[in-house]
């Protein structure tokens, strides 16, 4: 029988196709991957150069450290901080055999840090045309690099594998001293930066609300038990890496806690002792009576609105455990941050006294406003107590310094 011409086509056509594909699907793969390692490589430049911003602008502003021949360990905590998501390896240069793959938060600062002798750390140039290279207005540079590691075989061949990546960022210097005049540090934020969350205290609280109390706190680490146990009083706590409540540890810290069943007390003599610190002591005090004691609280008047940081009781109990309702409670207390708005200050260097004096005022400063030397209203700042970008109390005052131009 005669096969049709056009069924006999049809047959090569798809044989046709069936190789065209075997010959492009590599090639297509190939390119896949390839797309795949430059986004990688790509990802690991933009976190290493994050990494040298945050590095030039910590030195930046605080070059004095470096110009005593000390290390600023804020430096390299920040740094290490950002790094920890980049994708390809840090030089292990405190030899430990160690990178930030697989590094903790302590062992990358200590790979940035590398003591005795930091191999990370800034260069400090001259641009103010002075004598001291730590000068407002001179420049700081920080450089950093890793190794990165490729998926596809034949890249690595071709470029190098691990090819190392390197990211360097500069900064003026907007701190320490002009002339030997002192200009006030960038203020360390309160609480804590970063990664870094604080730890709460668990003591007293059941079980479950602990749980709870370590979540709301920002930590994704572990909270040991995970489950059960939920109305068991919480007797100790133990971090990893250990801290105490009220510092700072890295989110991915973990927490074990040792608990007990709850006292049974008996309601006409005694009462189950309240966890009072974090509490204001105002709260505290309306909280110790309120759950039934009599035996006095102290401070018995005053100091309302600071924060209390530690109890004792006598006789001596602890939080969740059952005591007489004639038990006494001191509390230790501290005063909490001094409250007001945060006005921001902007650069006047360049300025006459009557135009700084209005921007000052302008972001809603009320402080005082003088001007060194006084009564020169044409002269123009050279520099000013309150650096520009930054925040202040807006009570704070500003002092300038002003030359002839």
């Amino acid at each position: 029988m005669r096969l049709s011409p056009f069924r006999r086509d049809r047959h090569v056509s798809r044989g046709q196709a069936l190789v065209e594909m075997a010959v492009i699907l590599p090639l297509l793969l190939l390119l896949f991957l390839l797309a795949v390692d430059v986004g990688r490589v790509f990802f690991g430049w933009v976190s290493l150069n994050n990494g040298t911003r945050i590095g030039a602008n910590e030195a930046a502003k605080n070059p004095t450290t470096w110009s005593l021949g000390v290390a600023d360990e804020l430096f390299y905590t920040r740094m290490a901080q950002d790094l920890q998501a980049v994708n390809c390896a840090i030089p292990d240069y405190d030899g430990d055999s160690k990178t930030n793959e697989t590094d903790g938060m302590a062992e990358l600062v200590q790979d940035l840090k590398a003591a005795p002798a930091p191999a990370v750390q800034p260069t400090y140039t001259d641009n103010a045309e002075t004598a001291d290279v730590y000068e407002v207005g001179d420049l700081v540079s920080v450089e950093l690099e890793c190794e990165f590691s490729f998926v596809t075989p034949l890249v690595g061949g071709i470029l190098g594998d691990p090819l190392t990546i390197s990211a360097t960022s500069t900064f003026a210097v907007f701190g320490g001293e002009i002339a030997g005049v002192p200009v006030p540090p960038d203020p360390v934020p309160a609480g804590c930066i970063g990664t870094d969350k604080e730890v709460p205290s668990l003591v007293g609280l059941t079980v479950a609300n602990a749980r709870t109390a370590w979540t709301t706190a920002g930590f994704t680490g572990a909270f040991i038990p995970s489950s059960g146990s939920d109305d068991n009083i919480v007797l100790t706590q133990l971090t990893a890496p250990v801290a105490s409540p009220g510092q700072c540890l890295v989110y991915l810290a973990s927490v074990t806690v040792t608990h007990k069943v709850p006292d049974t007390c008996d309601p006409t003599t005694e009462g189950t002792v309240p966890n009072l610190v974090g509490m204001t002591v105002a709260q505290a005090r309306s909280t110790w009576t309120g759950t039934g004691f009599l035996g006095g609280f102290i401070p018995l008047t005053g100091s309302d609105s600071d924060e209390v940081t530690a109890q004792d009781t006598l006789p001596v109990s602890a939080p969740g455990e059952c005591a007489l309702l004639t038990t006494q409670v001191n509390v230790t207390h501290s005063a909490p941050p001094p409250s007001g708005g945060q006005c921001t200050m902007v650069q006047v260097l360049g300025n006459t006294p009557a135009q700084a004096l209005a921007a000052y005022q302008g972001q809603g400063f009320t402080g005082s406003f003088t001007t060194s030397p006084p009564d020169k209203p044409t002269w123009k700042v050279k520099s000013q107590s309150l650096i520009g970008g930054q925040d202040y109390a807006c009570t704070a005052s500003l002092e300038v310094a002003l030359e002839n131009k």
